[in-house]
Protein backbone atom coordinates (compact mmCIF):
# COMPACT_ATOMS: atom_id res chain seq x y z
CA UNK A 1 0.00 0.00 0.00
CA UNK A 2 2.83 2.12 0.99
CA UNK A 3 4.24 2.00 -2.23
CA UNK A 4 0.86 3.08 -4.36
CA UNK A 5 1.61 6.12 -6.26
CA UNK A 6 -1.53 7.02 -6.95
CA UNK A 7 -3.45 7.03 -3.07
CA UNK A 8 -2.93 10.55 -1.13
CA UNK A 9 -1.38 9.80 2.51
CA UNK A 10 -4.60 10.81 4.00
CA UNK A 11 -6.32 8.01 2.63
CA UNK A 12 -3.27 5.22 3.02
CA UNK A 13 -3.72 6.12 7.29
CA UNK A 14 -7.35 5.33 6.62
CA UNK A 15 -6.92 1.97 4.95
CA UNK A 16 -4.21 0.95 7.21
CA UNK A 17 -6.26 1.53 9.89
CA UNK A 18 -9.00 -0.76 8.42
CA UNK A 19 -6.81 -3.28 7.84
CA UNK A 20 -4.97 -2.60 10.86
CA UNK A 21 -1.40 -2.77 9.73
CA UNK A 22 1.11 -0.11 10.28
CA UNK A 23 1.47 2.73 7.75
CA UNK A 24 5.50 2.64 5.95
CA UNK A 25 7.35 5.66 5.06
CA UNK A 26 8.49 5.48 1.88
CA UNK A 27 9.33 8.50 0.09
CA UNK A 28 6.66 10.17 -2.79
CA UNK A 29 7.95 9.31 -6.20
CA UNK A 30 7.18 11.24 -9.79
CA UNK A 31 8.37 9.98 -13.31
CA UNK A 32 10.01 11.52 -15.60
CA UNK A 33 11.63 10.70 -19.09
CA UNK A 34 15.46 10.17 -19.36
CA UNK A 35 15.22 11.77 -22.86
CA UNK A 36 15.11 15.23 -23.86
CA UNK A 37 16.51 15.02 -27.16
CA UNK A 38 13.41 15.69 -29.42
CA UNK A 39 13.95 18.06 -31.87
CA UNK A 40 17.66 18.15 -30.97
CA UNK A 41 18.27 14.82 -32.00
CA UNK A 42 19.07 13.80 -35.75
CA UNK A 43 16.18 11.78 -37.67
CA UNK A 44 17.72 8.16 -39.54
CA UNK A 45 14.41 8.13 -41.81
CA UNK A 46 10.88 9.76 -42.26
CA UNK A 47 8.68 7.83 -40.67
CA UNK A 48 5.04 7.10 -42.19
CA UNK A 49 2.91 5.20 -40.25
CA UNK A 50 0.56 4.68 -37.14
CA UNK A 51 1.05 7.40 -34.82
CA UNK A 52 2.35 5.75 -32.15
CA UNK A 53 5.75 5.07 -30.35
CA UNK A 54 5.07 1.31 -29.84
CA UNK A 55 4.37 0.53 -33.95
CA UNK A 56 7.51 3.23 -34.90
CA UNK A 57 9.99 1.52 -32.44
CA UNK A 58 8.87 -1.84 -34.51
CA UNK A 59 10.71 0.13 -37.48
CA UNK A 60 14.34 -0.05 -36.87
CA UNK A 61 13.76 1.00 -33.38
CA UNK A 62 11.97 4.31 -34.55
CA UNK A 63 13.47 7.38 -36.52
CA UNK A 64 15.63 8.78 -34.22
CA UNK A 65 19.58 8.67 -35.15
CA UNK A 66 19.66 7.91 -31.07
CA UNK A 67 18.76 4.45 -30.88
CA UNK A 68 18.11 5.25 -27.04
CA UNK A 69 15.99 8.51 -27.73
CA UNK A 70 12.40 9.72 -26.70
CA UNK A 71 10.64 9.42 -30.43
CA UNK A 72 8.03 11.71 -29.10
CA UNK A 73 4.74 10.43 -30.43
CA UNK A 74 3.10 10.15 -27.22
CA UNK A 75 2.31 6.75 -26.67
CA UNK A 76 2.78 7.30 -22.62
CA UNK A 77 1.12 10.84 -23.20
CA UNK A 78 -2.01 9.17 -24.40
CA UNK A 79 -1.78 6.51 -21.73
CA UNK A 80 -1.87 9.07 -18.49
CA UNK A 81 -5.08 9.09 -17.02
CA UNK A 82 -3.85 12.23 -15.30
CA UNK A 83 -2.90 13.93 -18.19
CA UNK A 84 0.33 15.12 -16.81
CA UNK A 85 2.85 14.15 -19.94
CA UNK A 86 2.66 16.50 -23.03
CA UNK A 87 5.19 16.48 -26.67
CA UNK A 88 7.12 19.64 -26.40
CA UNK A 89 10.04 20.23 -28.68
CA UNK A 90 9.89 16.26 -30.08
CA UNK A 91 9.92 14.85 -26.23
CA UNK A 92 7.77 13.65 -24.04
CA UNK A 93 7.61 16.00 -20.78
CA UNK A 94 6.30 15.11 -17.63
CA UNK A 95 4.77 18.07 -15.29
CA UNK A 96 5.63 16.59 -11.56
CA UNK A 97 2.34 18.37 -10.24
CA UNK A 98 0.01 16.44 -12.18
CA UNK A 99 2.20 12.91 -11.92
CA UNK A 100 0.28 10.43 -9.44
CA UNK A 101 3.52 8.01 -9.98
CA UNK A 102 0.99 5.11 -10.96
CA UNK A 103 3.63 3.56 -13.98
CA UNK A 104 1.48 3.19 -16.74
CA UNK A 105 3.72 5.55 -19.02
CA UNK A 106 6.52 3.41 -17.68
CA UNK A 107 5.08 -0.24 -18.87
CA UNK A 108 3.69 1.74 -22.00
CA UNK A 109 7.42 3.58 -23.00
CA UNK A 110 8.78 0.85 -25.38
CA UNK A 111 12.57 2.20 -24.70
CA UNK A 112 11.85 1.75 -21.16
CA UNK A 113 13.26 6.22 -21.11
CA UNK A 114 10.84 7.10 -18.34
CA UNK A 115 11.67 5.98 -14.11
CA UNK A 116 10.37 6.91 -10.89
CA UNK A 117 12.96 8.85 -9.32
CA UNK A 118 11.90 10.70 -5.58
CA UNK A 119 9.54 13.93 -5.72
CA UNK A 120 12.68 15.88 -3.61
CA UNK A 121 15.53 15.26 -6.21
CA UNK A 122 16.46 18.30 -7.45
CA UNK A 123 17.81 16.77 -10.69
CA UNK A 124 18.44 13.61 -12.76
CA UNK A 125 20.12 12.85 -16.13
CA UNK A 126 17.93 13.55 -18.97
CA UNK A 127 19.61 11.08 -21.26
CA UNK A 128 19.83 7.45 -21.63
CA UNK A 129 22.46 7.04 -24.49
CA UNK A 130 25.50 4.49 -23.49
CA UNK A 131 27.35 5.45 -26.94
CA UNK A 132 30.66 7.66 -26.72
CA UNK A 133 30.75 11.21 -26.62
CA UNK A 134 31.46 11.50 -30.46
CA UNK A 135 28.41 9.70 -31.28
CA UNK A 136 26.45 10.96 -29.16
CA UNK A 137 27.11 14.27 -30.65
CA UNK A 138 26.38 13.18 -34.23
CA UNK A 139 23.67 12.19 -33.07
CA UNK A 140 22.11 14.73 -31.27
CA UNK A 141 22.82 18.28 -30.33
CA UNK A 142 22.11 18.47 -26.66
CA UNK A 143 24.66 18.58 -24.33
CA UNK A 144 28.37 19.57 -24.08
CA UNK A 145 31.36 17.10 -24.47
CA UNK A 146 33.91 19.12 -22.05
CA UNK A 147 36.52 18.55 -25.19
CA UNK A 148 38.16 21.99 -24.73
CA UNK A 149 38.46 22.71 -28.15
CA UNK A 150 37.13 26.37 -27.44
CA UNK A 151 40.27 26.88 -25.54
CA UNK A 152 42.16 26.60 -29.34
CA UNK A 153 39.66 28.29 -31.46
CA UNK A 154 37.41 30.60 -29.31
CA UNK A 155 34.13 28.92 -30.34
CA UNK A 156 32.38 26.00 -30.10
CA UNK A 157 33.55 22.74 -32.20
CA UNK A 158 29.53 22.11 -32.95
CA UNK A 159 28.75 24.85 -35.42
CA UNK A 160 25.15 25.83 -34.38
CA UNK A 161 23.10 28.42 -32.94
CA UNK A 162 25.87 28.79 -29.70
CA UNK A 163 28.50 30.17 -32.60
CA UNK A 164 25.92 32.41 -33.69
CA UNK A 165 24.89 33.73 -30.65
CA UNK A 166 28.73 34.35 -29.05
CA UNK A 167 29.68 37.29 -31.35
CA UNK A 168 25.95 39.42 -30.28
CA UNK A 169 26.52 38.45 -27.12
CA UNK A 170 30.50 40.03 -26.95
CA UNK A 171 28.65 43.61 -28.80
CA UNK A 172 25.87 44.07 -26.29
CA UNK A 173 25.62 45.50 -22.85
CA UNK A 174 23.64 43.60 -21.37
CA UNK A 175 21.78 40.13 -21.84
CA UNK A 176 18.09 38.77 -20.43
CA UNK A 177 17.22 34.87 -20.38
CA UNK A 178 13.73 32.95 -20.11
CA UNK A 179 13.20 30.12 -18.92
CA UNK A 180 9.42 27.84 -17.92
CA UNK A 181 10.16 26.04 -14.50
CA UNK A 182 10.59 22.04 -15.22
CA UNK A 183 11.06 20.07 -11.81
CA UNK A 184 12.36 23.27 -10.13
CA UNK A 185 14.87 24.23 -12.15
CA UNK A 186 15.23 25.76 -16.31
CA UNK A 187 14.73 24.31 -19.49
CA UNK A 188 17.40 21.17 -20.31
CA UNK A 189 18.01 22.63 -24.06
CA UNK A 190 18.36 26.10 -22.35
CA UNK A 191 20.90 24.91 -20.09
CA UNK A 192 22.95 23.24 -22.17
CA UNK A 193 23.24 26.23 -24.77
CA UNK A 194 23.70 27.95 -22.08
CA UNK A 195 26.75 26.47 -20.09
CA UNK A 196 28.02 25.92 -23.98
CA UNK A 197 27.84 29.96 -24.29
CA UNK A 198 29.55 30.86 -21.31
CA UNK A 199 32.42 28.45 -21.52
CA UNK A 200 33.12 28.79 -25.23
CA UNK A 201 33.14 32.31 -25.81
CA UNK A 202 36.46 33.13 -23.64
CA UNK A 203 35.85 37.51 -24.40
CA UNK A 204 35.50 39.53 -21.18
CA UNK A 205 32.39 39.58 -19.83
CA UNK A 206 33.17 41.81 -16.91
CA UNK A 207 30.20 44.39 -16.60
CA UNK A 208 27.36 43.33 -19.05
CA UNK A 209 24.76 43.28 -17.51
CA UNK A 210 22.65 39.89 -17.00
CA UNK A 211 18.55 39.49 -15.97
CA UNK A 212 17.03 36.21 -15.87
CA UNK A 213 13.09 35.78 -16.21
CA UNK A 214 11.42 32.65 -15.09
CA UNK A 215 7.90 31.56 -15.46
CA UNK A 216 5.50 29.10 -14.24
CA UNK A 217 2.11 27.72 -13.20
CA UNK A 218 2.40 27.37 -9.41
CA UNK A 219 6.44 25.98 -8.03
CA UNK A 220 9.83 26.15 -8.76
CA UNK A 221 10.53 30.06 -9.65
CA UNK A 222 12.78 30.88 -7.16
CA UNK A 223 15.32 28.12 -7.51
CA UNK A 224 15.42 28.09 -11.53
CA UNK A 225 15.92 32.23 -10.85
CA UNK A 226 18.59 31.21 -8.91
CA UNK A 227 19.82 28.59 -11.39
CA UNK A 228 20.44 30.69 -14.13
CA UNK A 229 21.60 33.51 -12.15
CA UNK A 230 25.21 31.55 -11.35
CA UNK A 231 26.02 31.97 -15.01
CA UNK A 232 26.43 35.68 -15.10
CA UNK A 233 27.17 35.41 -11.09
CA UNK A 234 31.05 33.93 -12.07
CA UNK A 235 31.19 35.73 -15.26
CA UNK A 236 31.44 39.20 -13.30
CA UNK A 237 28.41 40.18 -14.64
CA UNK A 238 26.06 42.75 -12.57
CA UNK A 239 22.54 41.15 -12.09
CA UNK A 240 19.33 43.39 -12.50
CA UNK A 241 16.96 42.82 -10.12
CA UNK A 242 13.79 44.84 -9.73
CA UNK A 243 11.07 44.86 -6.81
CA UNK A 244 10.71 41.26 -6.44
CA UNK A 245 12.44 38.21 -7.82
CA UNK A 246 11.81 38.25 -11.65
CA UNK A 247 8.98 35.91 -11.98
CA UNK A 248 5.86 35.61 -13.75
CA UNK A 249 2.93 33.15 -13.46
CA UNK A 250 0.74 31.36 -16.20
CA UNK A 251 0.69 27.59 -18.10
CA UNK A 252 -1.14 28.25 -21.12
CA UNK A 253 -0.35 31.28 -23.85
CA UNK A 254 -1.79 34.98 -22.31
CA UNK A 255 -2.34 33.38 -18.62
CA UNK A 256 0.68 35.80 -17.56
CA UNK A 257 -1.27 38.73 -18.93
CA UNK A 258 -3.32 37.88 -15.60
CA UNK A 259 -0.53 38.37 -13.35
CA UNK A 260 -0.86 41.77 -12.01
CA UNK A 261 2.12 41.91 -10.11
CA UNK A 262 4.60 39.72 -12.20
CA UNK A 263 3.66 42.50 -15.29
CA UNK A 264 4.63 45.07 -12.80
CA UNK A 265 7.99 43.09 -11.89
CA UNK A 266 8.49 43.15 -15.32
CA UNK A 267 8.27 46.42 -16.21
CA UNK A 268 10.19 47.41 -13.26
CA UNK A 269 13.07 45.20 -14.46
CA UNK A 270 13.09 46.51 -17.70
CA UNK A 271 13.54 50.13 -15.83
CA UNK A 272 16.38 49.10 -13.54
CA UNK A 273 18.59 46.65 -16.36
CA UNK A 274 18.19 50.15 -18.84
CA UNK A 275 19.64 52.36 -16.43
CA UNK A 276 22.31 49.98 -14.66
CA UNK A 277 23.49 49.63 -18.32
CA UNK A 278 23.53 53.67 -19.11
CA UNK A 279 25.48 54.14 -15.71
CA UNK A 280 28.03 51.23 -16.65
CA UNK A 281 28.52 52.83 -19.65
CA UNK A 282 29.41 56.26 -18.37
CA UNK A 283 31.11 54.70 -15.56
CA UNK A 284 33.65 52.67 -18.19
CA UNK A 285 34.08 55.48 -20.09
CA UNK A 286 35.34 57.60 -16.79
CA UNK A 287 36.98 54.77 -15.44
CA UNK A 288 37.34 52.07 -17.48
CA UNK A 289 36.90 48.77 -16.38
CA UNK A 290 37.52 47.09 -12.83
CA UNK A 291 41.37 45.66 -13.19
CA UNK A 292 41.50 41.62 -13.34
CA UNK A 293 43.68 39.62 -11.34
CA UNK A 294 45.35 36.53 -13.30
CA UNK A 295 42.82 33.45 -12.21
CA UNK A 296 43.85 31.25 -9.22
CA UNK A 297 42.36 27.82 -9.43
CA UNK A 298 42.79 25.57 -6.53
CA UNK A 299 40.96 22.51 -6.02
CA UNK A 300 39.89 20.46 -2.55
CA UNK A 301 43.25 18.51 -2.68
CA UNK A 302 45.96 20.71 -3.31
Amino acid sequence: LDACGQTCADKKAEICGILGVEMGSTEPTICVNACCGGTQCNDKYSYQGLGDCVSQNALAGGSKACSFGCMGAGSCADACPYGAIEVKDGYAQIDPALCRSCGICISTCPKKLIKRIPASAKVFVACSSECRAKEVMSQCKVGCIACGKCFETGKCVFDDVVNEVAPKFEACDGIVVGSPVYYASANATLVAFLQRLFFSARFNKTMKIGASVVAARRGGLSSTFDELNKFFAISGMPIASSQYWNSIHGREPGEALQDEEGLQTMRTLARNMTFLMKSIALGKEKYGLPEKEVGTFTNFIR
